[in-house]
Parts: C-alpha cells; structure tokens; sequence
C-alpha cells in the first residue's frame, strides 16, 4: 500500500541528478492536469490544419496566377516600385519572393500562407488564453479555424493569412 501512495502521489520525487522542472513530468498523474489544454489545443488545430495542408496543392486562381506573373517574378525591386497596378499585398509578396526563386511548385508556393495560418491560430490561442482563459483559447482556434471565410482565405497567394497573423500578433 505505501508504494502504490508512494508512487502515485502529487509529490514529484526529485533525485540529486534532477531539477525542479524535470521531476514534476515524472509523474503521471501530474502531467495530465498541467497539460491538457495543451492536449485540447493541439486537437483544436489540428482539424483546421489538416484543411489547410488539403489546400497545398490547389491549382492556382487567376489573381494568384497574375499576382506571381506581374510583381512575384520581376523581383523585390519591382515588387516594392511598380504601381501599375494596385497591390496592397507588398509585404507578403516580398516574403513570397525567395520561396519563388526557389521553385514555382503551388506546394512551396503555398507553404508560407501554412505558416501564417498556423501563426494566426497561435497568436488567437494566446490571447484568449491571457484575456479570458485557455478553453476560451481553444473554442476561439476552433471557432477561427473551422470558418468558412478564413479557410477560403488564408491559403491563397494574396497575403490573407500574412495580414490576419499580424492583425492576431
């Protein structure tokens, strides 16, 4: 009986070998409590990201294929001078272009959309979770994510997902 208290109690056991801060996952009982909104959270953004990463190989749309045509491939200096055209995406196209350089595939065309639409998701959870609570964190990524408009949006070549992950910072 003493063993069984001994080895499933709140108390982590910490050898002279360890710190504070690994003793504690020894364990089980608690790690489960201290990281479940992890759990939660990795749950919550997996579903929106498993739709976004569908999206990857998507053929590109017109504008998508215009914007890469006309400013992606003159370069960071046309990109940053020519207003021929009205582009409010500067910014994103400029973080576009080494990708660009790198291969014109949709796949890594799209990779840093993924990455924003990743950010945008974080920077939610973390500010739910330090202005309301971590289940609001989690509600508010599910609520984002799993939206129609954002998941339309945040995968395309126009920046969306650049604007709402700095908009969400």
């Amino acid at each position: 009986m003493y063993f069984w208290l001994e080895k499933f109690s709140m108390k982590p056991d910490i050898s002279p070998n360890e710190n504070v801060s690994t003793a504690r996952f020894n364990n089980w009982r608690t790690l489960l409590p201290q990281s479940i909104d992890v759990w939660l959270l990795c749950v919550a953004l997996l579903i929106p990201l498993a739709m976004c990463v569908a999206k990857l190989n998507l053929d590109l749309w017109h504008d998508e294929a215009y914007t890469l045509m006309y400013f992606v491939s003159g370069g960071l200096r046309q990109i940053a001078t020519d207003y021929n055209c009205a582009n409010n995406h500067l910014f994103y196209l400029m973080a576009l272009y080494p990708f660009f350089e790198f291969s014109n595939a949709t796949v890594i065309l799209r990779a840093p959309s993924l990455f924003f639409a990743v950010g945008t998701l974080f920077f939610v959870y973390r500010t739910l979770k330090r202005n309301v609570s971590a289940g609001a964190g989690v509600l508010g990524v599910l609520w984002l994510g799993l939206n129609q408009m954002f998941l339309g949006h945040v995968m395309q070549l126009r920046g969306y997902g650049f604007s709402l992950s700095f908009i969400t910072v």
